[in-house]
């Protein structure tokens, strides 16, 4: 049934793109909660319960273009609206929900999900293992013919909530006022038309000036504008495809018109890589992430002196711009001429058959033991390939005693003197400082640019091919049905290696830089940060500056501390001896944060050590799967997991030679 419509007939045609989203309330055994008795449900039932008792209930779907609303509460009448009015595309914002309630009822509807639409009750669904979503295509008969609408989640840009992009963007209204969400008392109850109308109203703002402004500034176009494809303007879906692209364009300005297949074409020329190496990259533990560790010495213990942390300002773009590649092909050596390229005119990687090493007293354990899939004291393993860049196994040596090492062969390549991703890093580290509180579409635009291009340089070439089915419950469940191969548009990723491997020796030296026995105070670092009992030199310090670091507790006073595990800690202000969380630091990986802090707030050490402790349950969002598509649905989720060995002092794992 139509609930609303300001559509006319002499909009058919007219339509560029629409943004939609839908309204859904959740059921237990069939029975209509309000939000207080859902949450009360969790005290006693894990997320299992849900899957099999919750359901989904859309009640209302609605698409906006311009200022004209259409909302119904039908999806067959929603559907055939949309292609009424030759709409071709649809921005949707964190459509994991939305296009799960599409989903269940296009499966539960006779609809089958294809590679390619040729047929009715077609759809496809391009999204990863995981569940994100990046494009759905459904299609609608209309008398002889298929219609097709593309689906996008606008989300993948951005990744924050609705109101947020409204008000960094400035969003406003037909009274010139601030655009945001509408005010709910309780989302199990039906929303209210205009709470409907104001959200899609909000999102076709934000899609049309982002397209504009990505337009003007880059000559690109959004993933709805498929009738410029034929013109030759590239069309982007997330903010990484739309980093690399510019990121080619920057390493190949001289090429000003040159064709996103010309510019890949170009750099593969430059920077090829073999399909078989790629893996090997993978497999062989040369490309991975950035460091993680908690000091053991200090973990689940209440720390009561005081804490500096520090951040390390652009720390992916810093090794991007700074760090020396290799271009073309390299080639295999024996290990015993690796002297010969241990000058800076080469990148080496080295091949190890096995490793006997331990780790220095006065160190931390910062070998990632890929058999073990953790950091180890200890390094003892033999016929175990394994691939490290030779200045990060300088690094090492740092912090282990090696006592025995085969190294199978090495690979050899030129090292180029500058860069190719430098002037892309200046343009953009130059506007996001400039932009900032200043326009926020530019300062967003940089600052993703930043962060997201490293990731693409690193693309997997073998994808999975994963699609949605209805399992026996009748719930849709994510399954791999294939695997391929396809690295025609994929950069470099011995280049991702050296950006990350770079930016973990960056890290571990400037944590020896801070002191000369880290395993006393250091606690914990990841990525990019560095958590310690004592204070950074100075000319380690800049705020602004690449590379450098940013003191992040210059105006704290941390003095109670508690490091459960990687990502989860707490760094305490106290007022009258009672926490205030407005001014404590807290990350909690898995569970809301805010839902901490509301608990926490304005209570006493005592009972912080006693509730932020492993196995202490927190309620948390979590999104789940079940009849009718996804549910919101709070649940009691554990705040960390104790390790066996919790803490462990340094003769305790000491190797013993005879």
């Amino acid at each position: 049934m139509i609930l609303y419509n300001d559509f006319e007939m002499q909009d058919i045609n007219n339509i560029d793109f629409v943004a939609c989203d839908s309204e859904a309330r959740i059921f237990l055994h069939d029975k209509l909660l309000t939000s207080q008795e859902l949450y009360d449900v969790t005290k006693d039932e894990k997320y299992t319960y849900f899957k099999k008792h919750a359901r989904v209930d859309v009640y209302m779907l609605q698409f906006c273009y311009n200022d004209k609303v259409f909302i119904t509460d039908d999806f067959e009448e929603f559907f055939n609206t949309l292609a009424l009015f030759n709409v071709k595309v649809c921005w949707w914002y964190n459509a994991k929900y939305d296009y799960a309630h599409i989903e269940y009822w296009l499966l539960t509807n006779g609809y089958e999900c294809v590679d390619k639409i040729t047929d009715k009750k077609q759809y496809t669904s391009l999204h990863s293992k995981y569940g994100q979503r990046y494009k759905m295509q459904i299609g609608i008969q209309i008398n002889d013919d298929i219609h097709i609408i593309n689906m996008y989640d606008f989300f993948n840009f951005f990744g924050y909530g609705l109101n947020n992009v409204a008000k960094s963007f400035k969003v406003l209204d037909d009274k010139n006022e601030q655009m945001q969400k509408l005010n709910v008392i309780d989302y199990q109850e039906k929303v209210s038309i205009e709470y409907a109308k104001q959200d899609v109203k909000m999102l076709y703002k934000i899609v049309k000036m982002y397209d504009n402004e990505i337009f003007s500034l880059y000559g690109e176009r959004l993933g709805a504008y498929h009738k410029y494809k034929k013109r030759g303007i590239v069309t982007v879906l997330t903010s990484g495809g739309l980093a690399k692209r510019q990121l080619l364009k920057s390493m190949y300005k001289k090429y000003k018109y040159a064709s996103y297949k010309s510019l890949i074409r170009f750099y593969k020329n430059d920077y090829p890589i073999s399909a078989k190496f790629d893996k090997k990259c993978r497999v062989f533990g040369l490309y991975r992430g950035g460091l993680t560790h908690i000091n053991k010495n200090f973990r689940g213990k209440l720390i009561t002196d005081k804490v500096y942390k520090y951040d390390i300002n652009s720390m992916y773009p810093y090794t991007m711009k700074y760090s020396k590649f290799p271009r073309g092909y390299g080639f295999t050596d024996k290990a015993s001429n690796l002297h010969k390229y241990t000058n800076n005119n080469y990148i080496v990687i080295l091949v190890f058959n096995s490793i006997v090493a331990q780790c220095k007293k006065n160190m931390l354990p910062i070998f990632w033991d890929i058999t073990k899939h953790d950091y180890s004291e200890k390094i003892d393993f033999n016929n175990q390939q394994f691939f490290m860049l030779y200045d990060e196994w300088i690094e090492m040596l740092h912090w282990y005693n090696v006592f025995l090492y085969d190294i199978a062969y090495i690979y050899v390549y030129d090292k180029i003197i500058d860069s190719p991703y430098s002037d892309f890093i200046d343009e953009h580290y130059k506007n996001k400082e400039m932009y900032k509180n200043v326009d926020a579409i530019r300062y967003a635009n940089s600052k993703l640019f930043l962060n997201s291009s490293y990731g693409k340089i690193g693309e997997n070439p073998e994808r999975e091919l994963c699609r949605f089915t209805l399992n026996d419950d009748g719930i849709i469940s994510n399954k791999v049905i294939d695997l391929t191969i396809n690295d025609k548009n994929t950069m470099n990723v011995l280049h991702a290696s050296i950006i990350t491997s770079n930016a973990r020796i960056h890290l571990l030296s400037s944590m020896r830089k801070i002191t000369d026995n880290v395993r006393r105070d250091i606690i914990y670092c990841d990525t990019d940060s560095i958590h310690t009992l004592v204070k950074m030199p100075e000319n380690m310090i800049d705020n602004k500056k690449l590379g450098y670091f940013t003191d992040e507790t210059e105006n704290t006073n941390y003095i109670n501390n508690i490091y459960l595990a990687p990502k989860t800690y707490a760094n305490i202000e106290l007022e009258n001896d009672k926490i205030n969380s407005n001014k404590s630091t807290f990350s909690t990986k898995g569970i809301n944060k805010q839902t901490i802090k509301n608990e926490l707030h304005n209570k006493d050490i005592n009972y912080l050590v006693k509730r932020f402790n492993y196995g202490q349950t927190f309620k948390s969002l979590m999104a789940i799967n079940c009849l009718g598509g996804k549910a919101l649905v709070t649940v009691n989720k554990k705040l960390a997991k104790r390790d066996k060995d919790l803490v462990l002092d340094y003769d305790d794992v000491l190797i013993k030679f005879e």
